[in-house]
């Protein structure tokens, strides 16, 4: 497995180990997701205040994490998906993503979180991971790439 992989899912692991701190409760399940949409509508709500406190210098590190959570979130839920390393550039970690393993589909939970914080909640996160699943179980009868 490649290291931007591995570095991925160890994120996922402290942020699960560290979920009390986060005020949140992970557990692997796509109900769990809906408190990363919460906690960061949160920090929207407390205004500038909030959001510099949350995400000061920790703004890209904490949405890795969350991003990183989602993706193993949509793998656990469908055997027909896998972590793949970015196609143009292996080494860019927001071109990390989601690929099926039997079609072309391809999801990026690490984008999407990171525009989750910049436009809020029109781009749920819980409604990209639902829709993601969907996909990659063949319930919309279409395989295409689903940029966010």
């Amino acid at each position: 497995m490649e290291k931007i992989i591995e570095n991925l899912l160890k994120r996922v692991e402290l942020l699960v180990r560290e979920q009390d701190a986060f005020g949140l409760k992970l557990d692997g399940s796509l109900a769990s997701i809906e408190q990363l949409d919460a906690y960061i509508d949160d920090r929207r709500a407390e205004g500038e205040d909030g959001l510099n406190r949350l995400f000061c210098e920790a703004r890209y590190p904490v949405l890795l994490s969350f991003g990183a959570y989602v993706g193993e979130v949509i793998i656990g839920e469908t055997s027909a998906a896998r972590w793949a390393l970015g196609i143009e550039d292996p080494t860019d970690l927001w071109e990390t993503h989601i690929a099926g393993t039997a079609t072309d589909l391809q999801v990026f939970p690490l984008r999407k979180a990171l525009k989750r914080f910049e436009n809020g909640p029109e781009d749920s996160l819980l409604s990209f991971a639902t829709i993601a699943i969907g996909l990659f179980a063949g319930e919309f009868g279409f395989e295409q790439p689903l940029r966010s």
